[in-house]
């Protein structure tokens, strides 16, 4: 088949809006962990050594490269509107917009011939 737009867009666009919601949840997931983790990690600075406060350290630096990568996401894929736009100006072309009125007004002189030749 000859399609204007292609379906799979459809089901891209949903993906990518998933994405985008799984972004969401990240970042609020990863800047949670992060605060608590630099909460336990201040409380324990004073034992260094401590099993504790090497695990925090490194769990908090691992949430916030998961956030910074959470957060970029987020801003650069776009929303399902955006993708939906993004199709229409594909299709919103000069050339496209001159077929569609020849269209119409091939329409129009059909319907007035029609009407002007049962009139006769």
């Amino acid at each position: 088949m000859n399609y204007i737009i292609n379906p799979m867009w459809f089901y891209w666009i949903n993906v990518v809006d998933t994405l985008r919601c799984i972004a969401i949840i990240a970042i609020i997931i990863s800047a949670i962990a992060t605060l608590v983790l630099a909460l336990i990690a201040l409380v324990n600075s004073d034992w260094k050594d401590d099993d504790v406060y090497q695990f925090a350290v490194k769990a908090f630096k691992r949430m916030i490269i998961l956030l910074i990568i959470s957060s970029v996401a987020f801003a650069f894929l776009p929303s399902k509107a955006t993708l939906i736009e993004i199709q229409i100006a594909r299709y919103a072309t000069q050339e496209n917009a001159e077929l569609t009125i020849d269209v119409i007004k091939s329409a129009v002189d059909y319907i007035v011939q029609t009407i002007q030749g049962v009139g006769k």
